[in-house]
């Protein structure tokens, strides 16, 4: 499988690039900073640019067969960056007849099971997590408005521990008591979305 993969040098990022070359797979991705990648890998490709220039997100999608997005908001970055730059994927995805998306966003955006609004519209939800939250909010209504094959992968707390394996899955909520997920489960879970159609045009809360 030709895949195209942003985000590629976060933490969670860094996982999905380790399975897919593991599993054959040809990676292109756009980075900033190509240092962070790991060399010498002939079946990956690196693009050096901006997830918000939409000419470089079109010459990473060209000719792909599946997105991954495991973007995030990082230091020196505008507070829209997210947003703009999933726009950019979604127009690319859909000038070059790419259809399957995979998206990493943040749990805000589920529901919350006591009132049935989305967490970040809850009473008590921490307001340093608001502005993320708004950007993920923007991304799903983006995601709605597209007629592609997307499915927004939603975890809590993430956390650099040792990989559990130990993953719950729930459509539109977080598992009952998540709390939290180490970044290499939650980037397992997001890779293995590639090969399965079963959660397409929905949100899945994920958490161990």
């Amino acid at each position: 499988m030709k895949l195209a993969l942003l985000g590629a040098t976060g933490r969670t990022g860094r996982y999905v690039l380790d399975q897919a070359l593991a599993d054959g797979h040809r990676v292109t991705v756009l980075a900033r900073n190509p240092s962070k990648l790991p060399p010498g890998k002939y079946s990956l490709t690196i693009q050096l640019g901006d997830v918000v220039d939409a000419n470089a997100v079109d010459d990473v999608v060209y000719g792909q067969d599946a997105v991954i997005s495991a973007l995030g908001l990082g230091a020196g970055q505008q507070p829209d960056a997210f947003s703009r730059g999933l726009a950019n994927i979604v127009a690319a995805m859909q000038t070059n007849s790419v259809r399957r998306l995979v998206v990493v966003a943040g749990a805000g955006i589920l529901l919350d099971r006591e009132t049935g609004q989305m967490r970040i519209d809850s009473p008590g939800y921490p307001a340093a997590y608001l502005p993320f939250g708004a950007e993920h909010r923007r991304i799903y209504e983006l995601l709605l408005r597209s007629d592609l094959d997307w499915t927004l992968v939603c975890p809590p707390s993430m956390v650099d521990d040792p990989p559990t394996g130990a993953v719950r899955s729930a459509l539109d909520y977080l598992p009952a008591g998540g709390k939290s997920i180490t970044y290499a489960d939650a980037a397992r879970f997001t890779y293995a979305q590639i090969g399965d159609s079963s959660h397409l045009r929905q949100r899945v809360g994920i958490a161990e």
